[in-house]
């Protein structure tokens, strides 16, 4: 659609004269130290009303532009309800994004797939499905003998097993809401930071239980535990941020 018939469109929508003046606020335009702008507003405060507004007038930002989209894309979906932003700007957000929280996001996915491929492996032992896990040459690692142990089994099914399903997890909660959930959706990286909190602990146990009981080494249980220690790490930055939201409220 053509600039000139976006502006028609908006101006028989909302008033594009007015809108233009908000637009140009909420996209940080007008935001100086005078009357306009009212003083000057954090980067993101300013993308997130830009966001608010473009979705009101039934458009997109993209490179920079408001282009016009179908308004079904954006009134009543399901992103939309859940996160508080639309289908379009979820995608928009977690795919180009450069803001720190939705950087360390992408880097729990990359880490959690790691643990994952770890955790397949062993898991692949403790089910049958395979005999043998190769180890590095050295004399203390035997990842047959520790993933074979009765605390492998303690829980009521192997422990990678449950480690493979809860590191899998981390890629929807890493993927749920835009890049201001902090603020408009705190419980879940709250709840994101306590569940790497819980399995990081879990992972140190069991990390202990190698040297102290077993007597040998895992390569793949290491690899797991260093995943869940990064994840959790990852985590609390944006955890922090939103317990802070939630107390200013």
């Amino acid at each position: 659609m053509t600039s000139e018939a976006l502006r028609r469109k908006q101006r028989a929508d909302f008033g594009f004269e007015e809108g233009d003046v908000l637009a140009r606020k909420c996209l940080g335009l007008d935001c100086g130290g005078g009357k306009q702008g009212g003083g000057e507003q954090s980067q993101p405060h300013r993308e997130g009303h830009a966001d608010h507004y473009i979705w009101r007038i039934g458009g997109e930002l993209r490179h920079g532009r408001v282009v016009s989209v179908p308004r079904a894309d954006y009134r009543g979906t399901v992103p939309k309800v859940l996160t508080g932003s639309s289908a379009g700007a979820l995608r928009r957000q977690l795919q180009g994004s450069t803001d720190p929280d939705v950087r360390r996001r992408r880097a729990i996915v990359v880490t959690s797939l790691v643990g994952m491929a770890s955790m397949a492996a062993v898991s692949l032992l403790q089910t049958g499905v395979i005999r043998h896990l190769p180890d590095p040459p050295l004399e203390n690692f035997d990842s047959d003998k520790v993933n074979s142990s009765d605390t492998a089994y303690a829980l009521g099914a192997p422990d990678g097993t449950l480690s493979l399903a809860a590191l899998g997890m981390n890629l929807p909660l890493a993927g749920f809401g835009g890049a201001y959930r902090s603020r408009r959706t705190p419980y879940v990286p709250i709840a994101a930071a306590v569940k790497a909190g819980i399995e990081a602990a879990a992972a140190g146990w069991y990390f202990y239980q190698m040297p102290a009981k077993e007597k040998k080494w895992c390569a793949y249980c290491i690899a797991g535990a260093i995943a869940n220690f990064t994840v959790f790490g990852l985590t609390l930055p944006e955890a922090a941020k939103a317990w802070k939201h939630l107390r200013s409220r």
